[in-house]
């Protein structure tokens, strides 16, 4: 059974179907509706900030190009001190670590994470500074590559440098895609005397 399309006006009124009225919407429904609007706003905001969405980091840190960290890992190696300990704040999608280092003579030497004791080595050295500006200058590198472009890729790598020591002072990876979006907060850098 079909039923034609006929325009509302075309309609002849019978007695079976009494005249459409229209509904006004109360000032009370409309405030109701908006109020609406705007917390699923905000529970879409942070269902996407729980669930790893983009807005890790606050995005007023300046993109940070392989010569500015060129220039601040040389910094690093000409005044940076060889024993320190140094507390991070790690943010991974809806994960928070915080992260206690102890450097000597350049290398990790103890960690903690989340009041977890670590001795592997390769943990160790990934949170030392040279670590963490190699890590760095590596994302850099395959962010900005023809076949991460080619693929769709667009992750941004932003940041604070230390102006007198090059030390990351807040660092965040983040963009678009399945790629884990993080950031790194210094809260703490305490060089060591020998």
């Amino acid at each position: 059974m079909s039923v034609p399309l006929v325009p509302n006006k075309a309609k002849a009124q019978t007695a079976e179907s009494p005249p459409v009225r229209k509904r006004e919407i109360s000032r009370r429904e409309l405030f109701g509706i908006a109020g609406a609007v705007v917390a699923s706003m905000v529970l879409f905001q942070v269902f996407r900030w729980v669930s790893g969405g983009s807005d890790v980091a606050p995005t007023n840190l300046p993109e940070i190009s392989s010569r500015e960290l060129d220039a601040a890992t040389a910094k690093w190696k000409a005044s940076g001190p060889k024993n320190y300990d140094l507390e991070m704040t790690v943010v991974s999608n809806a994960n928070e670590t915080n992260i206690h280092l102890e450097v000597r003579n350049g290398e990790g030497k103890r960690l903690v994470r989340n009041e977890i004791e670590s001795t592997r080595p390769e943990e160790l050295a990934q949170w030392t500074i040279e670590g963490q500006m190699a890590q760095i200058a590596a994302y850099i590198e395959r962010d900005t590559s023809v076949a991460a472009q080619n693929a769709g890729m667009q992750m941004v790598n932003v940041g604070k440098l230390d102006p007198d020591l090059g030390y990351p002072l807040e660092y965040s990876r983040q963009g678009t895609g399945d790629q884990t979006k993080f950031h790194v907060t210094v809260t703490k850098f305490q060089p060591i005397e020998p």
